[in-house]
């Protein structure tokens, strides 16, 4: 459900992308996904149409579950705008870990939506997302900070880079594997997410 928003200058300012990295501040990726293990069918709450919380300009995306945890995302609007909307729909994925509940983003997809080639070092995003009640979806970017600390002692590899105080970009290159086993062993007080969080209202 989150990708729509993640360049505003090409992709209609909706769903995933502003919550991924929406062209500011700083930004966390993966050159390893998770292990395939993770993988989980997508709850059935979570399925049908959604639209951004506040003021509505008529974008929707309808979500629904294919086979191995599989999220197919299609975008249309319900009323005319000069905005593009994807025709093609965004595959994504879902994962459990650490009790949690995550969409996995291939932002390589994301890019190939726009027509565009993908030309980052780290491919992969994690939303945390949580259906708050029956017709609230909402989703939250995992931090950085935590990441780069770990990565400058050495606890993950990777790489970081400080482009302008204080935003940062963190590049995990150790395995799926291993960073989700470092991410699960931290005391739950240590695991930042980044603000804001990013919330969509069911329309049916």
């Amino acid at each position: 459900m989150f990708a729509w928003y993640l360049k505003k200058s090409t992709l209609v300012c909706t769903a995933l992308a502003c919550l991924l990295l929406s062209g500011c501040g700083s930004s966390l990726g993966f050159v390893h996904a998770p292990p395939a293990s993770y993988r989980v069918p997508l709850p059935d709450g979570i399925q049908g149409v959604w639209a951004r919380e506040g003021p509505d300009n008529g974008e929707r995306v309808r979500v629904s579950s294919l086979d191995n945890g599989t999220v197919r995302l299609d975008f249309f609007k319900t009323k005319p705008s000069s905005q593009p909307m994807p025709e093609a729909p965004l595959i994504l994925q879902a994962l459990r870990f650490d009790n949690t509940d995550w969409l996995l983003i291939d932002m390589r997809k994301l890019s190939a939506l726009e027509d565009a080639q993908y030309k980052g070092q780290a491919p992969y995003t994690l939303i945390k997302y949580a259906l708050e009640d029956g017709n609230r979806l909402c989703g939250i970017q995992l931090g950085v900070s935590l990441f780069a600390q770990a990565i400058e002692t050495g606890q993950l590899e990777g790489k970081v880079d400080v482009y302008a105080k204080p935003f940062m970009r963190a590049t995990v290159t150790s395995s799926g594997e291993d960073w989700v086993k470092w991410w699960v062993a931290q005391p739950a007080s240590e695991k930042m997410f980044a603000q804001p969080v990013f919330c969509f209202q069911r329309i049916n």
